[in-house]
């Protein structure tokens, strides 16, 4: 008599159990592997930097472009130039950080999202030296392959400014 099965385990055979040390090699491998991969990364990281390249989104003010050669950063046409304000009002002595950042919002100066940039947003542009031409990786300098938006003279009058503003928050005060 050909009796079908009932069950679906009936159809498949039972396999016997994966011995404990098999399972910790396949674990120990898997980390071994995400570890070579993340090294490998770093690496390319790094040497993109030593490139002059760009590691991952532009700051604001630059957009990435991909074209059949690559991706590489250009400079935006709509922020670029109130970043460069931006550069440029603060290297004036009696200019805040507010009142730079005040008037470049009601020039349009937005985010890539849509929204206002926060004092701490317009702080990291003012602090960042790929707007004067340089590629920061790992607390190291690269001279970068993008256009300087702004000259390394006129980048190290702002951190001199910022300095002081640190020393005298409010340079009204006085």
């Amino acid at each position: 008599m050909n009796q079908s099965p009932n069950r679906i385990t009936d159809l498949q055979p039972s396999e016997p159990a994966i011995p404990q040390e098999y399972l910790d090699l396949e674990k120990r491998l898997y980390r071994d592997y995400q570890a070579h991969l993340q090294e490998k990364a770093r690496k390319a990281q790094a040497e993109k930097a030593r490139r002059g390249e760009c590691n991952g989104r532009a700051p604001t003010g630059y957009r990435n472009v991909q074209t059949y050669e690559g991706a590489s950063v250009k400079l935006d046409p709509v922020r670029a130039p109130l970043v460069k304000e931006a550069f440029l009002m603060a290297t004036k002595v009696r200019t805040s950080i507010r009142k730079i950042l005040a008037e470049l919002t009601e020039q349009g100066l937005i985010s890539r999202t849509g929204t206002p940039i926060s004092i701490a947003g317009l702080f990291k542009i003012l602090t960042n030296p790929f707007y004067m031409g340089m590629v920061r990786y790992n607390g190291e300098l690269h001279q970068g392959v993008h256009e300087p938006l702004v000259t390394p003279a006129v980048f190290k009058q702002v951190q001199e400014r910022l300095k002081e503003r640190r020393k005298n928050p409010n340079p009204d005060a006085h």
